[in-house]
C-alpha cells in the first residue's frame, strides 16, 4: 500500500519511495488500495503575503473612487483640474487621501508585521474622503 499525496492540479497525485525517487499518476489511475491523501498548499512567503496586502489596499482606494461614480482612483485623480468645481474637489480629495493611504504604508513597511491582515490593516488607515 502506498500513500500519495494530491498534487494542486487535483487530478494527480505523488509519492516519494524509499530510494528518493518522486513518481506520479493521474487520480483516477491509483488502486483503491492505496491512500490518497488532499492537497495541502504551502504556506505563503512574507513577500507574498505583502503583495497580496498591496494588491487589497489598491482596490480598495480603487474602490472608493467608485463609489462616487469614477472607473478608479487614477480616473478620479485625473480631474484635478476640471472646469467641474466638484469633480475637481472630488481628485483633489481623493488624490491626497491615496498619498496618504501609500505614504502611511511605506512609512510603516520595516517595522509592519508581514502576517497583517487587511482587517487589522484597514482600521490603521486614513479616513477615506467620502
Amino acid at each position: 500500500m502506498i500513500t500519495w499525496q494530491t498534487d494542486s492540479t487535483g487530478l494527480g497525485a505523488h509519492y516519494t519511495d524509499g530510494d528518493g525517487v518522486t513518481h506520479g499518476m493521474m487520480l483516477s489511475a491509483i488502486p483503491s488500495t492505496d491512500t490518497i491523501l488532499p492537497y495541502i498548499a504551502p504556506e505563503p512567503t512574507p513577500q507574498e503575503l505583502i503583495a497580496a496586502l498591496l494588491v487589497t489596499i489598491q482596490e480598495y482606494i480603487d474602490s472608493k473612487a467608485q463609489a462616487k461614480g469614477y472607473d478608479n482612483a487614477n480616473s478620479c485623480i485625473s480631474y484635478l483640474t476640471s472646469s467641474n468645481p466638484t469633480w475637481a474637489a472630488d481628485a483633489t480629495s481623493m488624490r491626497n487621501w491615496r498619498d496618504a493611504v501609500w505614504g502611511f504604508c511605506y512609512a510603516n513597511q520595516s517595522s509592519a508585521d508581514p502576517s497583517i491582515t487587511w482587517d487589522k490593516l484597514l482600521p490603521l488607515l486614513p479616513a477615506a474622503p467620502w
